[in-house]
């Protein structure tokens, strides 16, 4: 069970699938609406997953957009911070009552990390090749400095192979303490070339804080040049369907 800080319970059904269509406990929050749709955000699953986590911390969310995933786990963290480059969107998150550091993450520093109260993080950037890394290293080091214990959760789309090429050399190299796969199924129609709005999204957990070493930088030497030359619009959805998958590290 949680509890908003409108004092309302929402029931978490530990044994409700996943992936059943549009349901989502974001559903049952009070005012809570939708702005965008997957894949233009991530899946509302994500929220249904991380909500028990972020309940009463800090939660940070890199490239919000119009504020769906942050707009949900508002109503249980004890504070949500919004990065976000657009400045449209900062309007918005900012109309929405959300507190936004509206720049590039690259130019944040490790005091407003520790400012924004950053518990937990979580971002699904456009680009992973050149982000997730980059962006990783960045925290891990701002955390050494602010000293503040933290965790930061990464998301990969099975279906999106730059995704994935991304996770299998960031899980071994940066340690993560786990990947947790979340099947979700937000309705059967398809967009923006991909199979439906279905899938599995993969999120790998990364320690952050004083004690957690930076290892060398992995780089992009192995990734194909047209990834690493290339922008998203180039790249193209990989078929596939809800099953197992294969295994990226420990699983929670």
């Amino acid at each position: 069970m949680l509890r908003t800080h409108a004092d309302d319970t929402i029931s978490i059904n530990q044994n409700r699938p996943t992936y059943a269509p549009a349901q989502s406990i974001c559903r049952s929050v009070r005012g809570f609406e939708t702005v965008d749709t997957y894949p233009i955000r991530s899946p509302l699953a994500v929220a249904d997953f991380l909500a028990p986590i972020v309940q009463g911390r800090g939660f940070t969310e890199i490239g919000t957009r119009n504020g769906d995933i942050m707009g949900c786990l508002s109503h249980f963290a004890g504070r949500v911070t919004a990065i976000e480059l657009d400045v449209t969107y900062c309007r918005k998150l900012r109309a929405r009552g959300f507190d936004v550091i509206c720049r590039a993450v690259e130019t944040v520093t490790p005091e407003e990390f520790a400012t924004a109260e950053g518990d937990v993080y979580f971002w699904w950037p456009m680009w992973a090749p050149r982000q997730n890394e980059a962006w990783l290293r960045q925290l891990i080091s701002a955390h050494q400095t602010n000293g503040r214990p933290a965790m930061a959760y990464i998301a990969h789309d099975t279906h999106w192979a730059p995704d994935m090429a991304t996770l299998r050399r960031l899980v071994p190299h940066y340690r993560a303490r786990n990947v947790t796969r979340l099947f979700f199924d937000e309705g059967d129609s398809s967009g923006h070339g991909r199979p439906g709005r279905w899938g599995v999204f993969h999120l790998a957990a990364f320690e952050l804080g004083p004690s957690v070493g930076l290892p060398t930088w992995e780089g992009d030497a192995e990734l194909p040049r047209r990834w690493r030359e290339g922008k998203p619009a180039e790249s193209e959805w990989l078929d596939g369907f809800c099953a197992v998958t294969e295994s990226v590290g420990s699983v929670s």
